[in-house]
């Protein structure tokens, strides 16, 4: 969604399954899938922010991973997070990493939301 101010708010989830064995065009759904979010965002702005390559550079964007409801970015919820006390031991999620250069990684039943800006746009 291309927000106000040069802002794309980019959202982007992997509706595969790890129980089931869904294959779509020869490809499995069940994998994780790497995304270039960058390539994405500048595929945006050329196209419905009516911004023309020399208008800006796609060094220019700042992107940000944000919660779902996009209010605070999503390494500050992560520290801020609750530690409940349970009896079993604490796990942590089985997460692909991400690529470097922002080509992020997107597990099954996950989903990842990004506030993508330009830093300056010249108009």
């Amino acid at each position: 969604m291309l927000l106000a101010d040069a802002t794309i708010l980019y959202r982007v989830e992997n509706i595969g399954c790890l129980f089931d064995n869904v294959t779509v065009n020869g490809e499995n759904m069940t994998q994780t899938h790497f995304i270039d979010v960058k390539q994405i965002a500048n595929n945006t702005f050329y196209t419905y922010g009516n911004y023309t390559p020399a208008s800006y550079t796609i060094d220019s964007m700042i992107i940000e991973e944000v919660n779902l409801v996009a209010n605070s970015l999503y390494s500050d919820m992560m520290t801020s997070k609750i530690e409940w006390k349970t009896a079993d031991k604490k796990q942590e999620p089985n997460v692909t990493p991400d690529m470097p250069g922002w080509k992020i990684a997107v597990d099954p039943q996950r989903i990842r939301t990004f506030m993508i800006k330009m830093d300056s746009v010249k108009v």
